[in-house]
This record gives C-alpha cells, structure tokens and sequence, in this order.
C-alpha cells in the first residue's frame, strides 16, 4: 500500500499545468495549507515536495515576473530545519483577492498536497486533510467534496480541522477531480484486488466451516455405528441399514454424499441424512433400555 501512496505522491508533483488561473489556484492551496510561523508572512511545512511542487507552477502565475520563487525562500543556513516561505503582503493579497471566495479543484489539490494525506491499511480506505483553524476553509473544502457525494466527517483536534472522507469510490473521485487520473485507475484497480481477495477468504473460511462440520458430524455417526455393531440391534437392522452403519465404520472421515456414493446401491445425500437419523433414534432407544 505504500508503494501506491507513494505513485499518488509522484503523479500530484509531476502534473502538467498549463492554464494560468489553474497554476495560480493551485499555489493558492499549497500556501494556504502550510503552516503560519510567528513572524508575518513567513510560511513553512515538513513536505519538502510542496516547495518542489511551488517551483514547477510559480512560472505560470501572472505574478512570477515580480516575485521570483527561489527569492521568497528561506533555507536555514546549516542546512538542518525546516526550510521557509516569506511571502510579502501585498501578494498574499493578490493571492486571495483573485481567489478567496472561489474553489476550484485545482485550488483543492494544491491544498490536498500541503496538508492532506491517503491511507491504504489493510482494510479500508482513508483520505483526509488537516487544516488550520485560523484557515477557515473548511467549509471551502466541504464544499467541493459534497459535489461528489463523499460525505465528509470533521473534527477539531487542537488547534486544526480534520476533514476526512472513507469511502473507496469517493477518493477515487477526488484523485480524478483533481487530474490524477493514473493514481484514481490505480486505486481502482487495487479495490478490485480486495473484493477479490476479500471474496477468496470467504470461500475458504466457508469451506473450512463446512470440513469442520463434516468431521464432526462423521465422528458421531461413528460413535453410533460402533454401538449399533455392538449392540443386539444392528441384526433386527434392514440390509440398506446396516450397509450403511459399516460404510461409515470403514470411511470414518467421510462426508455423506462421499458416504453415499460407497454404498453397493448409491443414494443422495438426504437419503443418507435420513437414514441415519434413524440409526441415531435407534442407538438412543438401545441406549436408554440398557440403563
């Protein structure tokens, strides 16, 4: 599952944008889910493939010719750290004045990169994005996700918002709103592995349910034979009875339709059922008259 988390990751930074408002949307989503440090402006995150992601669509914005990206960088000088986003004011207010009140699936993959995460466990999938409080675009991000019926859950953990959504077919939706079109094929792809998978495991429990039952079920029957042989009552017993009462002596691991088929006349198995719940209320009446 990490390996697919990980072609998820690859496809998102490698996209291809080519139209300006996307590309300005969708570093608009990078910077809004990173964090605010202390001083004004100044940004940072833990992903190092945001910045990488910043790099390749700053080009695009209307804004790069002012603001050059590798400028507004601030790399600690030992190289250990976090690495720093000072963004000045007045294009962080260009920022938001084109695209404040607007969403956008490219505003929301951007954001989905910054602070969003995909997780495949062993069963189950989950899809979530942890946002600032002081962001306030939860509702934003609710918004677009309720536009394909993901039904998004939300809690408040100090100081963040978490929106996650947990259904299979609604990821793969958002992987494909947002253009990752070869990622949302291959979780499509793994779904179907699991149900297969799933379906597999259900088959065998099943079987291994059933050989339980059946060895049980031989086991007493053969408890009953061995009493019925022993017994005055296996000669007052038909022939087809009796015929019976040995097959499952010498075949003690049988199931009935194997238990039928031995016999010199082969019957079915609710032939073989319903004779020995004749030998059963047989054995149980030798039983009781002995005591």
């Amino acid at each position: 599952m990490e390996k697919l988390v990980s072609l998820v990751r690859d496809e998102w930074l490698l996209l291809s944008v080519d139209d300006k408002g996307e590309a300005e949307a969708e570093i608009l989503g990078l910077i809004q889910g990173m964090k605010k440090l202390h001083q004004e402006g100044l940004l940072t995150t833990g992903r190092l493939w945001v910045f990488e992601r910043l790099r390749r669509v700053w080009p695009l914005a209307s804004w790069a010719g002012v603001w050059d990206f590798a400028s507004l960088l601030i790399i600690p000088p030992d190289k250990k750290g976090r690495i720093s986003l000072s963004l000045p004011q007045d294009l962080l207010g260009l920022m938001t004045e084109r695209f404040g009140r607007r969403t956008s699936w490219s505003w929301l993959r951007g954001l989905w990169g910054s602070c969003g995460s995909l997780y495949l466990p062993s069963s189950g999938y989950y899809c979530t994005f942890r946002l600032y409080q002081y962001s306030g675009i939860a509702s934003r991000v609710e918004e677009l996700l309720s536009q394909i019926r993901a039904k998004p859950a939300e809690r408040k953990i100090r100081g963040w918002v978490e929106i996650s959504i947990r259904s299979q077919v609604a990821i793969t939706a958002l992987l494909k709103q947002m253009k990752l079109t070869r990622s949302s094929l291959l979780l499509q792809e793994r779904a179907r592995m699991r149900a297969f998978r799933d379906r597999a495991n259900k088959v065998v429990n099943c079987d291994a349910f059933n050989i339980q039952k059946s060895l049980r079920a031989a086991e007493e029957q053969s408890i009953i034979a061995q009493q019925l042989v022993e017994s005055k009552a296996f000669h007052t017993l038909s022939r087809p009875l009796q015929e019976l009462v040995m097959a499952r002596l010498q075949n003690p691991s049988a199931t009935l339709e194997e238990l039928g088929r031995a016999l010199s006349k082969p019957v079915t198995k609710s032939t073989v059922e319903y004779r020995w719940k004749k030998l059963k209320l047989l054995a149980e009446i030798t039983t009781a008259s002995k005591t």
